[in-house]
């Protein structure tokens, strides 16, 4: 399947989107409809808008495990590994520029207050841990 022929999720609204913490995932991906159609219109290559989209689904997924007061410190753990590979994949795919990404990732991700103290409380639950880092992209990236 080319790259214009992947359909994306239908954009929900501005207020359908922030309504939940999880947001809409209307394709079960694990990546909000929203974040996901945002990221296409970046113009990046294939392989960037992948790295981008690991890294959002990592972030996604430490959003909600932040908003779980009874997740336990293994789903934590594995869930920072997550997150410390997809930032290892943006890394490898973007060079100089990741960091950029990453930001603009984190804006997206954390648009609003809720989602913003949840990814915090992740933070915080991971404050201190160290996660190994990828050796080489192929072991970061998806």
């Amino acid at each position: 399947m080319s790259r214009t022929q992947e359909p994306l999720p239908e954009y929900p609204g501005a207020e359908e989107a922030r309504r939940t913490l999880a947001g809409v995932d209307s394709d079960g991906d694990f990546i909000r409809d929203d974040v996901q159609i945002m990221v296409r219109g970046l113009g990046l290559s294939l392989e960037q808008e992948k790295a981008v989209l690991q890294l959002a689904r990592a972030m996604q997924m430490a959003t909600i495990t932040g908003s779980e007061a009874q997740a336990s410190s293994d789903e934590v753990t594995s869930t920072g590994e997550l997150l410390a590979r997809g930032v290892d994949c943006v890394s490898y795919r973007f060079g100089d520029r990741a960091i950029e990404q990453i930001h603009v990732l984190n804006l997206l991700i954390a648009d609003t207050p809720d989602r913003s103290i949840a990814y915090q409380n992740f933070e915080q639950r991971t404050h201190g841990q160290q996660f190994p880092s990828a050796r080489s992209e192929a072991e970061a990236c998806d």
